[in-house]
């Protein structure tokens, strides 16, 4: 089976926070994971590979803006991938307003406290290791 990869591109999350998300998703099979903070280094590590999976604020780069054009790229890139259920992505923001815009714009935003409450159901259970 191959390795499960992952990529993160939160702006304003601190170390502490990325160590958790790469904790919890290392106990779900996730041994590769990359993390990023600029919409550049995003369009950077996505424009050569896919991911299994992507976290990344909607808006990356613009804090409680509006501008949605790294998580369009980036999701413009992978869309098929992800209709077929190969690739899982979660663009997230942190304000109601924020995600009602970025689904409007046709993103399939999710609050971060939605992410927080559904994280199992949507990346899986910790595995357990085969001894």
């Amino acid at each position: 089976m191959p390795e499960k990869s992952a990529i993160i591109g939160l702006h304003e999350a601190g170390e502490g926070m990325i160590f958790s998300l790469e904790s919890m998703l290392g106990r779900r099979g996730y041994r590769e994971i990359v993390t990023v903070k600029t919409p550049l280094e995003m369009d950077e590590k996505c424009s050569t590979r896919d991911y299994n999976l992507y976290i990344m604020d909607v808006n990356l780069g613009f804090p409680n803006g509006y501008d949605f054009s790294c998580a369009n790229r980036v999701y413009g890139r992978i869309k098929l991938k992800v209709d077929a259920g190969e690739i899982k992505f979660y663009p997230l923001a942190a304000f109601d307003d924020v995600v009602d815009a970025a689904r409007r714009a046709g993103l399939p935003a999710l609050s971060k406290r939605d992410f927080d409450e559904r994280f199992e159901e949507l990346l899986g259970p910790i595995e357990r290791s085969q001894n």
